[in-house]
């Protein structure tokens, strides 16, 4: 199974194989992308929960125009 469940500002991807990985990762990241855009005031984190689950959002701790990573696990 892979997911993509949605806020305004944040996505939750769930992927059973790592082959769904790498495109949901980058939808979730063109979608968010297309918000900061309208926004203008917040950049993008990417948080690893585990190997199948990663949280993207708005953050206000991340600069406008960039992308920042972290792991929870």
């Amino acid at each position: 199974m892979t997911a993509i469940s949605t806020t305004e500002c944040r996505l939750t991807v769930l992927v059973e194989t790592r082959a769904h990985l790498e495109p949901r990762l980058e939808s979730a990241m063109a979608t968010l992308l297309s918000r900061a855009m309208i926004q203008r005031d917040r950049g993008i984190m990417v948080t690893r929960h585990s190997p199948n689950k990663f949280i993207l959002e708005l953050h206000p701790g991340v600069p406008f125009g960039m992308t920042q990573e972290s792991d929870a696990s």
